[in-house]
């Protein structure tokens, strides 16, 4: 088990729809975080998390993130070895371009 603090700029968006190779459990310790799930990014189908909303997002499951006018800051934790998976393979960074 670990965990992971993640910080994300004011308006950020990662509409790179990923799943994930463990269940992870997200909790919003400052700002908001917006949350959905599916291979396509669509603020209108996902839900928008406040500090101390938490959720769970099984392993295997695709979803995509978002924060407001704010800056965010959240906790991760889950098991390893962690991998994380691109919907569309060219998304991923670790990959030469």
């Amino acid at each position: 088990m670990f965990f992971a603090l993640s910080h994300y700029k004011s308006c950020f968006v990662a509409n790179l729809a990923a799943r994930y190779t463990f269940t992870e459990v997200i909790t919003v310790l400052r700002g908001k975080l917006g949350n959905g799930m599916g291979e396509k990014f669509d603020t209108k189908k996902g839900e928008m998390l406040n500090v101390g909303s938490s959720f769970v997002l099984p392993a295997g499951h695709t979803h995509y993130v978002w924060t407001t006018d704010e800056e965010t800051i959240v906790e991760l934790i889950a098991t390893g070895p962690w991998d994380i998976i691109y919907t569309n393979p060219t998304d991923d960074p670790r990959k030469n371009k």
